[in-house]
């Protein structure tokens, strides 16, 4: 009966009248990998289906769950055909997942999406409209909120120093981000032949997960200019994540602090890789070069004792 005969119905559920995408707009790949998500991925799906941009579809990689992941996603796939379910032949870590999906999608715009986040409705027509209009730009993206795993605001961040503009050079951008290595950036939507170019997403250290996001986002910025929105339109959760601290770590303050040394210095190695092989100018390349150790040397000891200090005299926190 096509889509003629829902219109104008309110008894109809929102999540179905969607069903039926525009063809004047471009599609958007929403790239969700998954393990055990039962918690708060019905919700992340319902936010994902209720935007207000409908051409969409929405990849679930579910890594081998042993949970209800997988019945969530197909009642929810059976609601809305823009859901596609996959079930992986293996588990992969996150990266590999990533890569899997990112490499799947069709649309001309991705996005990677994870299964306890949030977002507005008007989040991906905000800034697919931002994309569309300036060819330059490689991502958009825009301030956000954090929540706990019950879903009340915690606090509300804005992009610093400042958003990320779209006139801003790539060495502005890259120098900025090294500074703050703000990896929430990697949620914003991409321009999937690029975000495609640079696959696969890879580990800087192989004992750990930690800044993975930042080693691929560092190779985006040294290839495309970037936008960032004032409007607040997503919702991250911040949950316990020590799980994902490597079991060796743990105990002692002194080893912990060697480890996080060590992995800094790979992560400087990658990082190093990532600049050589960016197609940016031999004197921007080489300038980047020398600024990584002092990068390195803010991220282990100046930033540090910043909070150190902060915490002595105005009783703040560490």
């Amino acid at each position: 009966m096509g889509e003629n005969h829902l219109r104008g119905r309110r008894d109809v559920p929102f999540s179905v009248r969607g069903m039926f995408p525009r063809e004047d707009q471009p599609l958007v790949s929403i790239c969700m990998p998954v393990f055990n998500g039962e918690r708060w991925l019905a919700e992340a799906l319902d936010c994902l289906v209720n935007q207000t941009y409908r051409t969409l579809e929405i990849l679930v990689l579910d890594n081998r769950s042993t949970d209800r992941t997988a019945a969530i996603v197909q009642r929810k796939a059976e609601r809305d055909s823009r859901i596609r379910y996959m079930l992986d032949d293996r588990q992969r870590d996150p990266q590999a997942a990533g890569t899997r999906l990112v490499a799947m999608a069709s649309g001309r715009y991705c996005m990677i999406a994870c299964d306890d986040d949030h977002w507005h409705p008007e989040f991906i027509s905000t800034l697919v409209t931002e994309l569309e209009g300036d060819p330059r730009l490689g991502m958009a993206f825009c301030n956000y909120d954090w929540i706990d795993e019950e879903g009340r605001s915690l606090v509300s961040v804005s992009i610093r120093p400042r958003p990320f503009r779209a006139e801003d050079s790539c060495l502005r951008n890259l120098l900025v981000y090294l500074e703050f290595r703000n990896p929430l950036l990697t949620f914003g939507i991409f321009r999937t032949k690029w975000l495609q170019a640079i696959l696969p997403f890879t580990y800087p250290d192989p004992d750990c997960w930690w800044n993975a996001d930042n080693l691929y986002f560092l190779k985006f910025l040294a290839r495309h200019r970037i936008v960032t929105v004032e409007q607040r339109l997503f919702s991250y959760r911040r949950k316990d994540r020590t799980k994902y601290t490597p079991t060796k770590w743990r105990g002692r303050a002194l080893r912990l602090e060697f480890f996080r040394a060590r992995h800094q210095w790979r992560v400087l190695k990658a990082f190093w890789g990532g600049v050589s092989e960016s197609p940016l100018p031999l004197l921007q390349r080489l300038a980047l070069l020398a600024y990584l150790p002092i990068n390195l040397f803010n991220n282990l000891f100046t930033w540090r004792l910043y909070h150190l200090v902060r915490s002595v005299l105005c009783g703040a926190p560490i």
